[in-house]
């Protein structure tokens, strides 16, 4: 195969080149200007994002009092669970005060049922210690009859 010979100039800095079989306009050395303005161009925004660090706002989340690192401005909850729980928090404050009135029902009625069972109680000992009091004087009456009888 032989290569043919074409010189032409170069379209940016008009010197002269062989373009061979190539449809090329522009020379090597342009080329590579080219891309060393390309790598430096990209190289100085690559620094410029390395020096610009994304700015971080500091939040107050409304339904669990944390403070929390945003990069977002318009973010308000600090995580998934606590946007859940704030908007369900209407319902969980009626479900809170109708559970609280529920205990209260019950302690009542417990303190209702164990007062009837504490009296019942107290009736039943006395009744055993006034039984085990007669006994136990009946006893001593006995003794001191033998001793007597010694």
């Amino acid at each position: 195969m032989s290569q043919t010979i074409y010189i032409i100039k170069c379209i940016q800095c008009k010197s002269e080149f062989n373009q061979g079989n190539s449809y090329r306009r522009i020379c090597e050395i342009c080329v590579k200007d080219r891309c060393l303005k390309r790598n430096q161009t990209y190289k100085a925004k690559k620094k410029l994002q390395k020096v610009l660090k994304p700015d971080f706002y500091e939040k107050q989340c409304p339904a669990c009092d944390c403070i929390f690192k945003t990069k977002m401005l318009n973010k308000q909850f600090c995580t998934e669970r606590c946007v859940r729980r704030y908007k369900t928090f209407p319902t969980q404050l009626i479900n809170v005060e109708n559970n609280i009135i529920r205990i209260e029902r019950k302690i009542e009625q417990a303190n209702i049922e164990y007062e009837e069972k504490i009296i019942k109680l107290e009736k039943k000992l006395d009744s055993i210690n006034f039984e085990l009091e007669s006994q136990r004087i009946v006893y001593e009456k006995k003794l001191e009859f033998l001793r007597s009888r010694k």
